[in-house]
């Protein structure tokens, strides 16, 4: 990574987890340039992981509603997601 400032090839610093510290941004990282003296620190976003689309049914095994991932059979009762009339 270059300067903003005069373009010089940056000098790495170090990297610092911040994931416990900061709601969007899991590392801090510090860079110098050795001709103009600037000091740079960028953050790492997190990522952001999306919840996995699910249907509901009835359990005849567990008993009990469960929730399964979309396209995939109920591991209990080996239910899948077209033969529930009332999927969510």
């Amino acid at each position: 990574m270059n300067c903003w400032h005069c373009n010089t090839k940056l000098i790495w610093g170090g990297d610092h987890d911040i994931d416990h510290e900061d709601e969007d941004y899991c590392m801090e990282t510090n860079l110098s340039c050795p001709n103009c003296g600037a000091f740079h620190v960028v953050y790492l976003p997190k990522n952001e992981t999306e919840e996995p689309e699910m249907w509901e049914h009835y359990c005849h095994e567990e008993k009990s509603m469960m929730a399964t991932g979309k396209g995939e059979p109920c591991n209990w009762c080996g239910k899948e997601e077209e033969d529930c009339e009332s999927c969510s």
